[in-house]
């Protein structure tokens, strides 16, 4: 039955799912890691005016006002805010490689809500010879939905083979977390079974037949594991003594061992393995972090959201016009240090393409002073007053004079 669902067991001998793969910590922190990252991006609404044939002006313009801004941007739906919608939609495609929204509409047609649809509830049917795919939901009721298009799912999916399906990175790695997985279980079982000696004790004299074994006892009863004197005084007799044996976890390179799984864990999502303990060879120093944090924002978060945001701009039932259009905002993930983004900014304001205030907005600091007027010289302000005709009138002036 097990290899029916595609869960026949590695050459481990471990089963490897989505859902057990998600029981090792190093796979749930990795996910985890990702998917809150993304929770920060918000969604937004653009507009490029150059594709706008009523707009002779040209350039990208954020519009909040946009019908599908505040589903996008706000509350997909009644029950899950945006920055959890898209994080979860996140996971979907790192752990199954795709993910299903589901429109809903209103009176008018229109799409005004967005539901996530579990992966493991969809089957995608393709029609080859009119290109066409149709979804087969299963509601958590265990109800069958009739079959739907894509005017009423929104398939993203990740890397793919045929186009039309995305590969699951756990499937892909099954083998990998396999070794991972069985080295976990005899780790646990290592350490439950205790297979080897704690101690030794050494009695000076030669002991009888019986009496090792009645030392051993007395002694694993009052010390041993288990026992509410455990890691209390030992009292010997007859000039015994005790010697402790720690575990050779060195001998079997379980740290070694434990650092390669990390590494490999972080490898199949595109992480730095420093961030969940792995090694990169090499020490830690300030441009190996600084590395790490670009690495994360450019190799891990950007291609994710860049193609959940390809698939939402391209879907003609929320943007019908190709000048609109949405984009995660990745300049928080993106940016340097202080000092950095400080220089470049002036960069930007001495190429007129940014003012103070915009700067201000974009660091989240207070709107700049308005600069007060100059004063004008006296000699400018009666320069710039009108002539008089002596009596402090005003000379009449006659057409044509």
């Amino acid at each position: 039955m097990f290899d029916a669902f595609s869960a026949s067991p590695t050459l481990s001998g471990e089963r490897v799912s989505v859902e057990s793969s998600l029981a090792m910590a190093d796979v749930f922190a990795a996910v985890n890691l990702i998917c809150e990252e993304v929770s920060k991006l918000p969604l937004k609404v653009y507009r490029d005016l150059s594709l706008s044939p009523d707009n002779p002006q040209t350039g990208i313009e954020e519009q909040n006002q946009h019908r599908a801004w505040r589903m996008l941007h706000d509350l997909p739906n009644p029950y899950t805010p945006s920055h959890r919608f898209w994080s979860t939609l996140a996971s979907h495609l790192l752990l199954w490689g795709n993910g299903f929204i589901e429109k809903l509409r209103d009176v008018d047609g229109l799409v005004v809500e967005l539901r996530l649809v579990h992966p493991s509830r969809v089957d995608v049917l393709f029609n080859e010879e009119a290109g066409l795919k149709a979804y087969r939901i299963t509601r958590m009721s265990g109800t069958q939905e009739p079959l739907m298009g894509d005017d009423r799912i929104l398939h993203v999916f990740g890397v793919s083979c045929d186009g039309i399906f995305g590969l699951s990175p756990i499937q892909q790695s099954r083998e990998a977390l396999g070794i991972v997985k069985a080295r976990e279980r005899f780790e646990g079982e290592m350490y439950s079974g205790h297979p080897y000696a704690s101690g030794v004790i050494q009695h000076p004299n030669k002991l009888g037949t019986d009496a090792p074994k009645r030392i051993r006892e007395n002694w694993r009863v009052i010390y041993g594991r288990g026992s509410r004197d455990r890691g209390g005084v030992a009292v010997l007799e007859e000039g015994a003594t005790y010697q402790s044996i720690s575990a050779p976890l060195a001998d079997m390179q379980y740290v070694e061992n434990s650092q390669l799984s990390k590494t490999q864990i972080a490898n199949i999502f595109k992480l730095p393995p420093t961030y969940i303990g792995g090694s990169l060879g090499d020490s830690m120093t300030y441009q190996t972090v600084e590395a790490n944090r670009i690495w994360l924002a450019s190799q891990t978060i950007a291609p994710l959201v860049n193609n959940i945001a390809q698939y939402v701009s391209h879907d003609s039932s929320i943007f019908p016009f190709p000048s609109w259009y949405c984009a995660f905002d990745l300049s928080e993930s993106t940016q340097g240090d202080s000092k950095t983004r400080a220089e470049v900014w002036q960069l930007y304001k001495d190429m007129g393409v940014v003012d103070a205030t915009l700067i201000a907005e974009r660091e989240g600091l207070p709107p700049p002073p308005k600069p007060k007027p100059k004063p004008v010289p006296p000699a400018l302000l009666a320069a710039a007053q009108p002539p008089s005709a002596g009596n402090g009138t005003i000379p009449s002036v006659v057409p044509g004079a």
